[in-house]
């Protein structure tokens, strides 16, 4: 039984676009002659702080002590699992959420505000 294939390009009526990248040093001044390029410095963007109960997770874990998952849980009606998920997303925002366990061993969870 012969083999069955199938073409690279499935639509054969457009042709493929090739991109050719310029040499560098072909027909370009010398490194001496060619004007400094400027750079410009990209502003650091800082996390937005969310909506909706994302953003009541978020106001309530910047408080200073931060918040337990009970208090959460109490302040969402979500239930702790789905609290532990809303972290995971405002990790992915850019928000330094960390877990810390104070002298009394209550475990809250609160913005890491550490420098650099």
């Amino acid at each position: 039984m012969p083999r069955q294939t199938r073409s690279i390009n499935p639509n054969p009526e457009v042709e493929p676009t090739v991109v050719i990248a310029e040499i560098d040093g072909v027909g370009a001044p010398a490194e001496s002659q060619r004007e400094p390029t400027p750079v410009l410095a990209q502003p650091v963007a800082s996390p937005q702080p969310p909506a909706g109960k994302l953003g009541q997770i978020y106001r309530l874990i910047a408080a200073v002590g931060g918040a337990t998952v009970d208090d959460l849980v109490a302040a969402t009606g979500w239930q702790p699992h789905t609290i532990r998920a809303a972290f995971s997303r405002l990790r992915r925002r850019g928000l330094p959420v960390v877990l810390a366990t104070d002298a009394e061993g209550r475990k809250a969870y609160r913005l890491d505000v550490r420098e650099g």
